[in-house]
């Protein structure tokens, strides 16, 4: 018999797993129109990721690409990993990675 609060969790992952797919790729699509549309110089890229929406676009694709990465990894330390000590590290070694990279997202983008 199945533990229904762990079936809610999976189909709870699994539906923000596809969200932040569609968000991740609205970005992609956002930002290849404006690679086609125009020719890039450092000027032009900075004028396009001066503007609001750019930054707001950005923020949430990167922050729906840390969700999907954190949900994708913990199932995948889940099922193959048993050793408890070694995902502590894993898990700890990957949040200072992302709380890093994020800290340098924000100086990047404010």
């Amino acid at each position: 018999m199945t533990n229904k609060k762990e079936n809610l969790s999976g189909t709870k992952n699994w539906i923000i797993l596809r969200i932040t797919s569609i968000i991740s790729l609205i970005y992609l699509f956002y930002i290849l129109i404006f690679f086609s549309e125009r020719e890039i110089d450092h000027t032009s890229l900075q004028e396009f990721f001066l503007k609001r929406p750019v930054k707001i676009l950005t923020i949430f694709a990167v922050f729906s690409t840390v969700v999907h990465f954190l949900i994708g990894t913990q199932n995948i330390l889940t099922d193959y990993i048993k050793n408890k000590k070694l995902k502590i590290l894993i898990y700890s070694t990957l949040y200072v990675f992302l709380a890093f990279h994020l800290f340098y997202l924000k100086k990047i983008i404010f």
